[in-house]
Protein backbone atom coordinates (compact mmCIF):
# COMPACT_ATOMS: atom_id res chain seq x y z
CA UNK A 1 0.00 0.00 0.00
CA UNK A 2 2.86 2.36 0.78
CA UNK A 3 4.43 1.66 -2.60
CA UNK A 4 1.14 2.34 -4.42
CA UNK A 5 0.78 5.68 -2.60
CA UNK A 6 4.35 6.67 -3.42
CA UNK A 7 3.99 5.77 -7.12
CA UNK A 8 0.85 7.82 -7.61
CA UNK A 9 1.81 10.80 -5.49
CA UNK A 10 5.25 11.52 -6.97
CA UNK A 11 5.33 12.92 -10.52
CA UNK A 12 8.72 11.42 -11.29
CA UNK A 13 7.15 7.97 -11.45
CA UNK A 14 4.52 9.20 -13.93
CA UNK A 15 6.95 10.86 -16.36
CA UNK A 16 7.15 8.90 -19.70
CA UNK A 17 10.53 7.56 -20.75
CA UNK A 18 9.99 9.05 -24.27
CA UNK A 19 8.89 12.69 -24.06
CA UNK A 20 5.59 13.33 -25.84
CA UNK A 21 5.30 9.61 -26.61
CA UNK A 22 2.65 9.30 -29.42
CA UNK A 23 1.47 6.04 -27.93
CA UNK A 24 0.27 7.82 -24.81
CA UNK A 25 -1.77 10.24 -26.91
CA UNK A 26 -3.34 7.30 -28.70
CA UNK A 27 -4.41 5.75 -25.39
CA UNK A 28 -5.76 9.14 -24.29
CA UNK A 29 -7.96 9.39 -27.42
CA UNK A 30 -9.30 5.89 -26.87
CA UNK A 31 -9.99 6.63 -23.22
CA UNK A 32 -11.83 9.90 -24.00
CA UNK A 33 -13.88 8.16 -26.70
CA UNK A 34 -14.86 5.35 -24.29
CA UNK A 35 -15.77 7.82 -21.54
CA UNK A 36 -17.91 9.80 -23.99
CA UNK A 37 -19.81 6.72 -25.08
CA UNK A 38 -20.34 5.71 -21.45
CA UNK A 39 -21.67 9.19 -20.51
CA UNK A 40 -23.92 9.34 -23.56
CA UNK A 41 -25.46 5.95 -22.88
CA UNK A 42 -25.45 6.07 -19.11
CA UNK A 43 -29.16 6.69 -18.90
CA UNK A 44 -30.05 4.02 -21.49
CA UNK A 45 -30.58 0.39 -20.67
CA UNK A 46 -27.79 -1.86 -21.96
CA UNK A 47 -28.80 -4.09 -24.90
CA UNK A 48 -26.03 -6.59 -25.50
CA UNK A 49 -27.82 -8.31 -28.39
CA UNK A 50 -28.13 -5.05 -30.34
CA UNK A 51 -24.46 -4.27 -29.83
CA UNK A 52 -23.43 -7.72 -31.06
CA UNK A 53 -25.63 -7.40 -34.16
CA UNK A 54 -24.03 -4.06 -34.99
CA UNK A 55 -20.55 -5.46 -34.63
CA UNK A 56 -21.43 -8.48 -36.77
CA UNK A 57 -22.62 -6.14 -39.55
CA UNK A 58 -19.38 -4.16 -39.33
CA UNK A 59 -17.35 -7.36 -39.61
CA UNK A 60 -19.39 -8.48 -42.62
CA UNK A 61 -18.76 -5.19 -44.41
CA UNK A 62 -15.06 -5.38 -43.65
CA UNK A 63 -14.86 -8.89 -45.06
CA UNK A 64 -16.66 -7.73 -48.22
CA UNK A 65 -14.17 -4.88 -48.69
CA UNK A 66 -11.24 -7.23 -48.14
CA UNK A 67 -12.58 -9.67 -50.76
CA UNK A 68 -12.99 -6.87 -53.33
CA UNK A 69 -9.45 -5.66 -52.71
CA UNK A 70 -8.15 -9.23 -53.01
CA UNK A 71 -9.99 -9.78 -56.33
CA UNK A 72 -8.69 -6.47 -57.72
CA UNK A 73 -5.14 -7.32 -56.75
CA UNK A 74 -5.43 -10.80 -58.30
CA UNK A 75 -6.78 -9.35 -61.59
CA UNK A 76 -4.02 -6.74 -61.71
CA UNK A 77 -1.31 -9.33 -61.13
CA UNK A 78 -2.77 -11.72 -63.73
CA UNK A 79 -3.04 -9.00 -66.37
CA UNK A 80 0.54 -7.93 -65.76
CA UNK A 81 1.72 -11.52 -66.10
CA UNK A 82 -0.20 -11.92 -69.36
CA UNK A 83 1.45 -8.86 -70.89
CA UNK A 84 4.49 -9.72 -73.03
CA UNK A 85 7.80 -8.54 -71.64
CA UNK A 86 9.13 -5.72 -73.77
CA UNK A 87 12.36 -6.95 -75.35
CA UNK A 88 14.43 -5.44 -78.12
CA UNK A 89 14.96 -7.31 -81.35
CA UNK A 90 18.47 -7.81 -82.74
CA UNK A 91 17.64 -5.24 -85.43
CA UNK A 92 16.58 -2.68 -82.81
CA UNK A 93 19.75 -3.24 -80.81
CA UNK A 94 21.86 -2.98 -83.99
CA UNK A 95 20.33 0.31 -85.12
CA UNK A 96 20.39 1.68 -81.57
CA UNK A 97 24.15 1.11 -81.47
CA UNK A 98 24.45 3.43 -84.48
CA UNK A 99 22.35 6.14 -82.87
CA UNK A 100 25.26 7.46 -80.80
CA UNK A 101 28.19 9.52 -81.99
CA UNK A 102 31.24 7.44 -81.03
CA UNK A 103 30.85 4.78 -83.73
CA UNK A 104 30.37 7.45 -86.41
CA UNK A 105 33.45 9.34 -85.25
CA UNK A 106 35.42 6.09 -85.49
CA UNK A 107 34.23 5.50 -89.06
CA UNK A 108 34.83 9.09 -90.18
CA UNK A 109 38.35 9.02 -88.72
CA UNK A 110 39.17 5.88 -90.72
CA UNK A 111 40.72 8.02 -93.46
CA UNK A 112 41.82 5.15 -95.74
CA UNK A 113 38.25 3.89 -95.92
CA UNK A 114 36.53 7.26 -96.15
CA UNK A 115 38.89 8.69 -98.78
CA UNK A 116 38.49 5.56 -100.91
CA UNK A 117 34.77 6.27 -101.06
CA UNK A 118 35.34 9.95 -101.74
CA UNK A 119 37.64 9.22 -104.67
CA UNK A 120 35.32 6.60 -106.20
CA UNK A 121 32.25 8.81 -105.82
CA UNK A 122 34.07 11.76 -107.40
CA UNK A 123 34.38 9.93 -110.73
CA UNK A 124 31.19 7.85 -110.72
CA UNK A 125 28.14 9.91 -109.81
CA UNK A 126 28.09 13.14 -111.84
CA UNK A 127 24.60 13.78 -113.22
CA UNK A 128 23.27 10.54 -111.65
CA UNK A 129 20.72 9.66 -108.98
CA UNK A 130 22.35 8.13 -105.90
CA UNK A 131 20.96 5.96 -103.08
CA UNK A 132 23.08 5.89 -99.90
CA UNK A 133 22.19 2.88 -97.71
CA UNK A 134 22.98 3.25 -94.01
CA UNK A 135 23.90 6.89 -94.56
CA UNK A 136 24.76 7.57 -90.92
CA UNK A 137 25.95 11.18 -90.57
CA UNK A 138 25.60 11.62 -94.35
CA UNK A 139 29.25 11.80 -95.41
CA UNK A 140 28.80 9.66 -98.56
CA UNK A 141 25.67 11.60 -99.49
CA UNK A 142 27.62 14.85 -99.14
CA UNK A 143 30.51 13.48 -101.24
CA UNK A 144 27.94 12.58 -103.92
CA UNK A 145 26.31 16.02 -103.88
CA UNK A 146 29.67 17.75 -104.08
CA UNK A 147 30.68 15.49 -106.99
CA UNK A 148 27.69 16.68 -109.05
CA UNK A 149 25.03 14.03 -108.44
CA UNK A 150 21.61 14.95 -109.79
CA UNK A 151 19.91 13.87 -106.57
CA UNK A 152 20.87 11.85 -103.49
CA UNK A 153 18.66 9.79 -101.20
CA UNK A 154 20.13 8.78 -97.84
CA UNK A 155 18.46 6.05 -95.74
CA UNK A 156 19.25 5.03 -92.17
CA UNK A 157 17.18 3.36 -89.46
CA UNK A 158 19.01 4.89 -86.50
CA UNK A 159 18.33 8.16 -84.71
CA UNK A 160 21.50 9.71 -86.18
CA UNK A 161 19.49 10.68 -89.28
CA UNK A 162 18.17 13.73 -87.44
CA UNK A 163 21.71 15.05 -87.11
CA UNK A 164 22.45 14.06 -90.71
CA UNK A 165 19.61 16.32 -91.86
CA UNK A 166 21.09 19.21 -89.88
CA UNK A 167 24.53 18.56 -91.40
CA UNK A 168 23.12 18.50 -94.95
CA UNK A 169 21.33 21.78 -94.35
CA UNK A 170 24.39 23.37 -92.74
CA UNK A 171 26.37 22.54 -95.91
CA UNK A 172 23.60 23.92 -98.16
CA UNK A 173 22.89 20.65 -100.01
CA UNK A 174 19.27 20.24 -98.88
CA UNK A 175 18.05 20.80 -102.46
CA UNK A 176 20.05 17.78 -103.64
CA UNK A 177 20.24 15.46 -100.60
CA UNK A 178 17.17 13.96 -98.92
CA UNK A 179 17.69 12.02 -95.68
CA UNK A 180 15.01 9.51 -94.62
CA UNK A 181 14.67 7.40 -91.47
CA UNK A 182 13.67 3.83 -92.28
CA UNK A 183 14.75 0.42 -93.55
CA UNK A 184 15.01 -0.51 -97.23
CA UNK A 185 13.23 -3.77 -96.46
CA UNK A 186 10.04 -1.93 -95.42
CA UNK A 187 7.23 -1.64 -97.96
CA UNK A 188 6.65 1.98 -96.94
CA UNK A 189 10.18 3.10 -97.79
CA UNK A 190 9.27 4.02 -101.39
CA UNK A 191 6.72 6.52 -100.13
CA UNK A 192 9.27 7.90 -97.68
CA UNK A 193 11.75 8.33 -100.53
CA UNK A 194 9.04 9.83 -102.78
CA UNK A 195 9.81 7.20 -105.42
CA UNK A 196 7.15 6.05 -107.85
CA UNK A 197 6.61 2.32 -108.53
CA UNK A 198 9.30 1.02 -110.88
CA UNK A 199 11.53 4.06 -110.39
CA UNK A 200 15.24 3.18 -110.18
CA UNK A 201 18.48 4.87 -109.13
CA UNK A 202 21.74 5.00 -111.09
CA UNK A 203 24.21 4.48 -108.22
CA UNK A 204 23.97 2.56 -104.96
CA UNK A 205 26.64 3.45 -102.41
CA UNK A 206 27.04 2.06 -98.90
CA UNK A 207 29.74 1.73 -96.28
CA UNK A 208 28.49 -1.69 -95.18
CA UNK A 209 31.65 -3.67 -94.39
CA UNK A 210 32.06 -5.26 -90.95
CA UNK A 211 34.99 -6.94 -89.23
CA UNK A 212 36.51 -9.52 -91.54
CA UNK A 213 34.15 -8.05 -94.17
CA UNK A 214 30.95 -9.86 -93.15
CA UNK A 215 30.82 -9.90 -89.34
CA UNK A 216 27.95 -7.62 -88.24
CA UNK A 217 27.87 -6.10 -91.71
CA UNK A 218 24.73 -4.75 -93.35
CA UNK A 219 25.34 -6.34 -96.73
CA UNK A 220 21.96 -8.11 -96.57
CA UNK A 221 20.19 -4.75 -96.61
CA UNK A 222 22.41 -3.48 -99.42
CA UNK A 223 21.49 -6.47 -101.59
CA UNK A 224 17.78 -5.91 -100.88
CA UNK A 225 18.20 -2.28 -101.96
CA UNK A 226 20.06 -3.41 -105.08
CA UNK A 227 17.23 -5.70 -106.13
CA UNK A 228 14.52 -3.14 -105.35
CA UNK A 229 15.98 0.17 -106.47
CA UNK A 230 19.10 -0.13 -108.65
CA UNK A 231 18.85 0.04 -112.44
CA UNK A 232 19.63 -3.52 -113.54
CA UNK A 233 21.05 -2.51 -116.92
CA UNK A 234 23.36 0.40 -116.14
CA UNK A 235 23.39 0.58 -112.34
CA UNK A 236 26.65 1.11 -110.43
CA UNK A 237 27.49 -0.22 -106.97
CA UNK A 238 30.21 1.30 -104.77
CA UNK A 239 31.93 -0.95 -103.90
CA UNK A 240 31.28 -3.40 -106.74
CA UNK A 241 33.38 -6.39 -105.60
CA UNK A 242 34.68 -7.65 -102.25
CA UNK A 243 37.18 -10.36 -101.31
CA UNK A 244 38.22 -12.07 -98.06
CA UNK A 245 41.84 -13.10 -97.43
CA UNK A 246 43.77 -14.96 -94.72
CA UNK A 247 47.45 -14.94 -93.75
CA UNK A 248 49.55 -16.82 -91.25
CA UNK A 249 50.86 -14.79 -88.32
CA UNK A 250 53.68 -15.21 -85.82
CA UNK A 251 54.53 -13.35 -82.61
CA UNK A 252 51.09 -11.75 -82.41
CA UNK A 253 50.12 -10.95 -78.85
CA UNK A 254 46.62 -9.74 -78.02
CA UNK A 255 46.36 -6.57 -76.00
CA UNK A 256 47.53 -6.99 -72.41
CA UNK A 257 50.01 -9.85 -72.85
CA UNK A 258 52.98 -7.51 -73.33
CA UNK A 259 52.55 -6.38 -69.70
CA UNK A 260 54.37 -9.52 -68.53
CA UNK A 261 57.53 -8.65 -70.49
CA UNK A 262 58.61 -6.14 -67.85
CA UNK A 263 56.99 -6.04 -64.42
CA UNK A 264 58.83 -3.41 -62.39
CA UNK A 265 62.07 -4.43 -64.08
CA UNK A 266 61.54 -8.20 -63.77
CA UNK A 267 60.91 -10.78 -66.51
CA UNK A 268 57.41 -12.19 -65.95
CA UNK A 269 56.98 -13.87 -69.34
CA UNK A 270 56.30 -17.18 -67.61
CA UNK A 271 52.89 -15.75 -66.74
CA UNK A 272 52.28 -14.69 -70.34
CA UNK A 273 51.90 -18.27 -71.55
CA UNK A 274 49.88 -19.08 -68.44
CA UNK A 275 47.42 -16.26 -69.24
CA UNK A 276 47.15 -17.37 -72.87
CA UNK A 277 46.17 -20.89 -71.79
CA UNK A 278 43.78 -19.44 -69.22
CA UNK A 279 42.01 -17.36 -71.88
CA UNK A 280 41.66 -20.40 -74.14
CA UNK A 281 40.14 -22.44 -71.32
CA UNK A 282 37.71 -19.63 -70.50
CA UNK A 283 36.70 -19.47 -74.14
CA UNK A 284 36.11 -23.23 -74.37
CA UNK A 285 34.12 -23.21 -71.13
CA UNK A 286 31.87 -20.55 -72.64
CA UNK A 287 31.40 -22.65 -75.81
CA UNK A 288 33.47 -20.19 -77.82
CA UNK A 289 35.88 -22.37 -79.72
CA UNK A 290 37.22 -19.56 -81.86
CA UNK A 291 39.02 -16.58 -80.34
CA UNK A 292 39.11 -13.45 -82.47
CA UNK A 293 40.61 -10.02 -81.85
CA UNK A 294 39.99 -6.81 -83.80
CA UNK A 295 43.34 -5.05 -83.91
CA UNK A 296 46.01 -3.80 -86.31
CA UNK A 297 48.73 -6.32 -87.16
CA UNK A 298 52.25 -5.29 -88.11
CA UNK A 299 53.50 -6.73 -91.40
CA UNK A 300 56.62 -8.05 -89.62
CA UNK A 301 54.38 -10.64 -87.92
CA UNK A 302 53.08 -12.04 -91.23
CA UNK A 303 54.73 -15.35 -92.17
CA UNK A 304 52.73 -16.49 -95.22
CA UNK A 305 51.31 -15.44 -98.55
CA UNK A 306 47.86 -13.82 -98.66
CA UNK A 307 45.38 -16.53 -99.58
CA UNK A 308 42.02 -15.72 -101.18
CA UNK A 309 39.12 -17.36 -99.31
CA UNK A 310 36.09 -15.91 -101.09
CA UNK A 311 35.28 -13.26 -103.69
CA UNK A 312 31.89 -11.61 -104.19
CA UNK A 313 30.55 -9.81 -107.24
CA UNK A 314 28.16 -7.48 -105.45
CA UNK A 315 26.10 -6.90 -108.58
CA UNK A 316 25.17 -10.60 -108.68
CA UNK A 317 25.71 -12.24 -105.28
CA UNK A 318 22.64 -13.50 -103.38
CA UNK A 319 22.08 -13.27 -99.64
CA UNK A 320 22.12 -17.08 -99.34
CA UNK A 321 25.72 -17.11 -100.62
CA UNK A 322 26.99 -15.00 -97.71
CA UNK A 323 26.89 -18.00 -95.35
CA UNK A 324 29.59 -20.28 -96.70
CA UNK A 325 32.42 -22.71 -96.05
CA UNK A 326 35.55 -22.69 -98.17
CA UNK A 327 38.81 -24.58 -98.25
CA UNK A 328 42.00 -22.57 -98.55
CA UNK A 329 45.73 -23.11 -98.19
CA UNK A 330 48.49 -20.75 -97.14
CA UNK A 331 52.19 -21.08 -97.87
CA UNK A 332 54.55 -20.27 -94.99
CA UNK A 333 57.22 -17.91 -96.27
CA UNK A 334 58.79 -16.68 -93.02
CA UNK A 335 61.50 -18.29 -90.94
CA UNK A 336 62.51 -18.24 -87.31
CA UNK A 337 65.70 -16.94 -85.77
CA UNK A 338 68.90 -18.82 -86.61
CA UNK A 339 66.98 -21.16 -88.89
CA UNK A 340 64.62 -22.35 -86.13
CA UNK A 341 61.07 -23.31 -87.12
CA UNK A 342 58.81 -20.27 -87.32
CA UNK A 343 56.04 -19.90 -84.76
CA UNK A 344 52.59 -19.99 -86.36
CA UNK A 345 50.12 -18.96 -83.67
CA UNK A 346 47.25 -17.16 -85.42
CA UNK A 347 45.47 -16.37 -88.67
CA UNK A 348 44.90 -12.80 -89.86
CA UNK A 349 41.70 -12.03 -91.78
CA UNK A 350 41.58 -9.01 -94.08
CA UNK A 351 39.52 -7.87 -97.05
CA UNK A 352 39.73 -5.85 -100.25
CA UNK A 353 36.92 -3.91 -101.91
CA UNK A 354 36.95 -2.80 -105.53
CA UNK A 355 35.43 0.67 -105.34
CA UNK A 356 35.20 1.93 -108.94
CA UNK A 357 37.43 1.43 -111.95
CA UNK A 358 40.94 0.70 -110.66
CA UNK A 359 40.33 2.14 -107.20
CA UNK A 360 40.61 -0.51 -104.46
CA UNK A 361 40.30 -0.33 -100.69
CA UNK A 362 42.55 -2.87 -98.97
CA UNK A 363 42.79 -3.74 -95.27
CA UNK A 364 45.92 -5.88 -95.77
CA UNK A 365 48.78 -5.38 -93.31
CA UNK A 366 51.22 -2.58 -94.11
CA UNK A 367 54.19 -3.45 -96.34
Amino acid sequence: AELEKLAFEEDRFLTPVVPDDPLLYLFQDILEQSEGEYTENADKPANLETILDTKDEEIRLLRSHIKKLSDSLSTLTTNDMDKPIATKTSDEEYFESYGGLSIHREMLQDTARTLSYRDAIAIAVKGKTVLDIGCGTGILSLFSARAGAKSVLGVDASEIVHKAKEIVKANKYENIVTIVKGKVEDDSIMDSLSMSPGEKVDVLVSEWMGYGLLFESMLDSVLVARDRFLDKESGIMIPSHASIFVQGCSRYEPEGYEYWNDVYGFDYTALKEFEKKERVLESVNKNKHEIAYVTPVNHTSIISDRALVREFNLMRVQISELDFKNNFSIVITGSGKNGDPVEFNSVVISFDCKMFGELTLSTATDV
